[in-house]
């Protein structure tokens, strides 16, 4: 009967683990598409200079998840670690774009 209760209990966080792992990828990507298309919206309002600014500074922050990204140990762990940056850096970027928009 004991076995049968640890199987069980071993199946089910089995199940909850990968519905958990593939939650964390579902929030990342959805966050990273959300910045990606801020990022377009931004930089399209900007002129070639402050466009240039914007990319170099885009840059440095992604150079600096590089390093969460060679911490994870397979894609669930890799979305896990760049959610919160990357939820960051979109309300950051959202900022400036409001911020843009409302002096246009």
């Amino acid at each position: 009967m004991k076995t049968k209760t640890l199987l069980v209990t071993i199946v089910a966080f089995a199940i909850c683990g990968a519905t958990w792992a593939q939650s964390w990828e579902q929030q990342y990507q959805q966050a990273d598409a959300e910045l990606n298309r801020v990022y377009k919206e931004l930089r399209a309002l900007l002129d070639p200079a402050n466009q240039k600014k914007l990319k170099d500074w885009q840059m440095k922050w992604v150079n600096k998840n590089a390093v969460a990204i060679k911490k994870a140990s397979g894609p669930a762990d890799k979305a896990r670690l760049l959610l919160e940056p990357t939820q960051t850096r979109l309300t950051e970027l959202e900022a400036l774009l409001a911020e843009i928009k409302d002096y246009a």
